[in-house]
C-alpha cells in the first residue's frame, strides 16, 4: 500500500514486506442500560449511582510509529455526536475479557493455507484471558460452529486447538452466510467488548444472505471485525472491497496479505489490539429517543507534542426501547 494512504485514516492495511503493528482500533459500541459512573483508571469495579442510557466506545490509541498510548487521562479524549461534544461519564482503560469468534473460510481454494490459518489462529487463542469466551465459525458452502456439541463458547485454548486441527478445505464459499451466522453467535457472548476475526481469501458464491443485508446487520450490532484477506494478486474471484467494508463500518481494520506467514504475525497483533482499548462513555445531548442514525468522532489531544491516531466506529443508530444491561464479567 502507498505511504500516503497509510497516512489517511482509512481502514486498509496491506502487508507487503513486514506486518507492522496494527495502529488504533475500537472494538465495540453498546448502547446500554447502565448508571453514570466517575471516570475510571484502576481495575476495581465502579460505583453505579444513577440510571442512565449510556453509549459506550472503546477506543485504541497509537502513535505515528504504530505504539500504543496506554496512559492517557479522561481529559485527554473529546467525543462529538453529530458534530456536537459530549460529556464524559464513563472512562475506563483495562485488559477487560472478551466474546470473540474465529470466522475461518473453509472452502476448497484455501487447502495451501490451511495448516497455516489453524496455526496463526492457535496464536491468538494463546493471547486471550482465562475469561474470555472463544468460538469458531468455519463455512465452505456449509456454516458449522467449530466447537463441540453443545459448548457455545470456550475458554480451554486446548480445546480450541483440536477444533483448528479438524479444519478442512472443501467446496464452495459462503462468507456473507458465515458472518452472518457469526453475528447472530456473538450476540450470546456475556462480554461487554465483543469481536470477530474474519479469515477469507475469495469473495462469495454461494450465500444466501445479500451483502447489503449482513452490511446493515454488521453496522447495527456490538460488534467490531477484523478481517484478514488472503489474496493472491493473480486471483480473479478476491473482493477486498467486502472485507474492507465490514472492518470499516464496524470500527474495525482489514490486512489484505500477500504473503501467506504473514498471517501469524497479523492475528497475533490483533489479539494485542483487542486488549489495549480505552472504553468511553456519555449520555448523549440528543435523546435516545429521538431515534435515528447518530455520527460519532473521537479526538484526543497531541501526548508530547505528537499528534496520535485514533480509530472509531463512525457511527450507531439510537433505537428507543432496545436498550440492554452490560453484561458483567465474571
Amino acid at each position: 500500500m502507498p505511504v500516503s494512504d497509510r497516512r489517511r485514516l482509512s481502514a486498509t492495511r496491506c502487508c507487503d514486506d513486514l506486518v507492522t503493528p496494527v495502529i488504533a482500533v475500537m472494538l465495540c459500541l453498546c448502547l446500554v442500560t447502565m448508571p453514570i459512573v466517575q471516570a475510571q483508571r484502576d481495575r476495581r469495579e465502579p460505583t453505579f449511582s444513577t440510571q442512565s442510557a449510556l453509549v459506550l466506545i472503546p477506543v485504541s490509541v497509537t502513535d505515528r510509529d504504530h505504539r500504543p498510548l496506554l496512559d492517557l487521562s479522561p481529559d485527554a479524549f473529546t467525543v462529538y455526536e453529530d458534530r456536537q461534544p459530549q460529556t464524559i461519564s464513563f472512562f475506563s482503560h483495562e485488559d477487560a475479557a472478551v466474546t470473540v469468534g474465529l470466522v475461518i473460510d473453509n472452502s476448497g481454494s484455501m487447502a495451501t493455507k490451511r495448516a497455516l490459518v489453524a496455526e496463526a489462529s492457535r496464536v491468538f487463542a494463546h493471547a486471550s484471558r482465562p475469561d474470555d469466551e472463544l468460538f469458531l465459525v468455519n463455512f465452505n458452502e456449509h456454516i458449522r460452529l467449530g466447537l463441540p456439541p453443545g459448548v457455545a463458547f470456550t475458554n480451554d485454548v486446548a480445546q480450541l486447538d483440536d477444533a483448528l486441527k479438524r479444519l478442512g478445505a472443501t467446496g464452495l464459499t459462503r462468507l456473507y452466510d458465515g458472518v452472518d451466522a457469526a453475528l447472530d453467535h456473538l450476540a450470546q457472548g456475556t462480554r461487554a467488548q465483543r469481536a470477530l476475526v474474519v479469515l477469507s481469501d475469495g469473495s462469495d458464491n454461494a450465500s444466501a444472505t445479500s451483502f447489503e443485508a449482513l452490511r446493515a446487520k454488521a453496522r447495527a450490532s456490538n460488534a467490531v471485525i477484523y478481517s484478514v484477506g488472503l489474496f493472491r494478486d493473480d486471483d480473479p474471484d478476491g473482493n477486498p472491497r467486502v472485507l474492507q467494508d465490514l472492518a470499516r463500518i464496524t470500527g474495525g481494520e482489514v490486512y489484505l496479505i500477500r504473503r501467506l506467514p504473514d498471517v501469524i504475525a497479523v492475528l497475533a497483533s490483533i489479539a494485542q489490539e483487542i486488549r489495549h482499548a480505552y472504553t468511553i462513555g456519555y449520555v448523549p445531548t440528543n435523546p435516545i429517543s429521538n431515534g435515528g442514525f447518530r455520527a460519532l468522532r473521537v479526538e484526543v489531544r497531541r501526548v508530547t507534542g505528537k499528534r496520535p491516531i485514533v480509530r472509531a466506529r463512525p457511527g450507531y443508530e439510537a433505537r428507543p426501547g432496545e436498550f440492554r444491561s452490560v453484561p458483567r464479567d465474571k
